[in-house]
C-alpha cells in the first residue's frame, strides 16, 4: 500500500520541464529578448505573445524594445508553485524525497512569473513622445492609488538604481545594491512620506508623469536634483523581503 502511494506521489510532482512565458506591452508590437544568467534564451518578435523556456531555479531577464520608446526591463522570477510544494512534502514522506530530487535537477518543480506586463515610455523628443498624451501628476492626483502595489526603479546618479516596492498595506521595501530595508509609506497632505528602519520620516513632493514620477525632498531647494523613475511595474516584481542581506 505504501509503495502504491509513493508511486502516485512521485507521478503527481512533475509539471513538465518547460513553460510558456507570456509578455504584454503597452503599446504593442515590441520585440523582447529573454536572458538567464547571461545566456540568450530567445526573442519574442512582437508583443503580445509568449516564448517557451526550459525551467530552472534561475530568474529570467526580459528586455523589450520598440522604435521611439525607451527599453523596458522585467524579471520573471523562478519559484515553486503551491501545488508542487505540497506534492514535494508528500513525496518526502512517502519516497524519502527521491523523486523531488530528480524533479529539482531537471527544473520540473519550478515555475516562472507569467504574464509579464510592461508599459513602454516614449523617448523624449521623439515623434512618439510628441504624439503621446502625457498624463502629469498634479494636486488632484491620488498618489496612494498611483503607487499602491507598484515597484519603482529609480536612478540615484552614477548608474545606481534603487528599487522600491509600495505595498497596498502601507509597507515599503527598498533594495539598494545588495541591501534590503523595510518600513512604511504614507501620503500626507499630497506629499509622499517614507519611514525606513528606525530613521525619521522623509517626505517628498511628487511630480512628473503618471508612468515616470519624480521625487524631491520637501526640505531640499526647489532647484535641487530630483530622484527620477526609470520605470514602474505592477506588483512586487523583485520579491523584496526584509533580511535579504545585511545593511550598513
Amino acid at each position: 500500500m505504501l509503495m502504491a502511494l509513493a508511486a502516485s506521489g512521485c507521478a503527481s510532482i512533475t509539471e513538465g520541464t518547460s513553460q510558456d512565458i507570456v509578455v504584454n506591452t503597452s503599446p504593442t508590437a515590441a520585440s523582447c529578448v529573454f536572458e538567464r544568467e547571461g545566456e540568450y534564451l530567445g526573442t519574442l518578435p512582437s508583443t503580445p505573445g509568449s516564448l517557451t523556456v526550459q525551467k530552472t531555479k534561475y530568474n529570467i531577464v526580459i528586455r523589450c524594445d520598440k522604435p521611439g520608446y525607451q527599453q523596458a526591463v522585467a524579471i520573471s522570477h523562478s519559484g515553486t508553485s503551491a501545488a508542487i510544494a505540497a506534492n514535494i512534502a508528500l513525496d518526502v514522506i512517502l519516497t524519502l524525497g527521491v523523486s523531488s530530487i530528480v524533479d529539482s535537477a531537471v527544473g520540473a518543480d519550478n515555475k516562472y512569473d507569467s504574464p509579464i506586463v510592461l508599459t513602454l515610455v516614449p523617448v523624449p523628443g521623439s515623434p512618439e513622445a510628441a504624439a503621446a498624451p502625457v498624463a502629469t501628476i498634479g494636486a488632484t492626483t491620488d498618489l496612494k492609488s498611483l503607487l499602491s502595489d507598484k515597484t519603482l526603479y529609480t536612478a540615484k546618479g552614477e548608474g545606481r538604481v534603487v528599487v522600491d516596492y509600495y505595498g497596498a498595506d502601507g509597507k515599503l521595501a527598498r533594495k539598494d545594491g545588495e541591501c534590503v530595508r523595510t518600513g512604511s509609506w504614507t501620503v500626507e497632505e499630497g506629499k509622499l512620506c517614507h519611514t525606513l528602519a528606525t530613521k525619521e520620516p522623509t517626505c517628498y513632493t511628487v511630480f512628473g508623469t503618471l508612468t515616470q514620477p519624480a521625487f524631491r525632498d520637501v526640505k531640499a531647494a526647489a532647484d535641487a536634483d530630483a530622484v527620477n523613475t526609470r520605470f514602474m511595474a505592477s506588483g512586487n516584481t523583485e520579491k523584496l523581503t526584509a533580511g535579504a542581506a545585511s545593511c550598513p
